[in-house]
């Protein structure tokens, strides 16, 4: 049976377009070997919608579910990158995907309505905590998340291999508040990788050691 992953398209990527293209022409090429599940970052539209709260002073309600509709713009964009990528609203068009061959770009919005019951309504939760909690949802081998750093340093910038999320003793700069709180509680095996090293994808699918950090419960 093939692996499957969901991974996050962090929106700082937005930034460096020819590094973004490689991980979506790399995602398309190991997708003849596993299953690939994308979830848009929110990118500079989630920032907007944090400015616009700032200055009109609507609800963390509101700015929650407009920020997870920013991802779905995002989401929009990245699925233009590529006529492999798909975007779907639902959890079921994933297996529909899939199966022709193709891969889904997840829109959250209608998914998280219906199942998002679990996730705080606060900016503690970001498009990281999301893609988390859709792993659990697919019941994914693992969640990948892109960033623009290797992944999780100590003290002295040393990167972090495998980090168990219960015993880390300080706040993990990298990912949003609520992912530990995920990963512990939901039992979802989470990796932080850098997303302008495409490559590191190989050693990921293949469980190989390498550059990004794996959070464990």
């Amino acid at each position: 049976m093939r692996k499957r992953f969901v991974l996050k398209v962090s929106g700082e990527l937005l930034w460096y377009r020819e590094s973004l293209e490689r991980l979506i022409d790399k995602v398309v090429e190991l997708s003849e070997y596993v299953y690939f599940v994308l979830v848009p970052g929110g990118s500079v539209f989630a920032d907007l919608v944090r400015e616009l709260q700032s200055e009109l002073e609507f609800s963390d309600y509101v700015a929650h579910w407009m920020a997870i509709k920013s991802m779905e713009v995002y989401g929009m964009y990245v699925a233009s990158l590529h006529e492999a990528l798909v975007p779907v609203s639902s959890l079921w068009e994933v297996s529909r995907v899939w199966d022709v061959g193709k891969v889904p770009v997840l829109l959250p919005y209608e998914v998280l309505k219906r199942h998002g019951e679990r996730l705080p309504c606060s900016w503690s939760v970001t498009s990281d905590s999301i893609a988390v909690y859709i792993g659990y949802l697919l019941h994914v081998d693992s969640v990948l998340l892109s960033k623009v750093v290797d992944g999780v340093v100590d003290k002295r910038g040393n990167l972090l291999h495998v980090i168990r999320v219960s015993e880390f003793g300080r706040k993990i700069d990298v990912v949003d508040e609520y992912v530990p709180k995920l990963v512990s509680e939901l039992r979802v095996p989470t990796v932080v990788f850098n997303g302008l090293k495409p490559w590191i994808l190989n050693h990921l699918i293949k469980g190989e050691k390498g550059s990004y950090t794996i959070l464990l419960p």
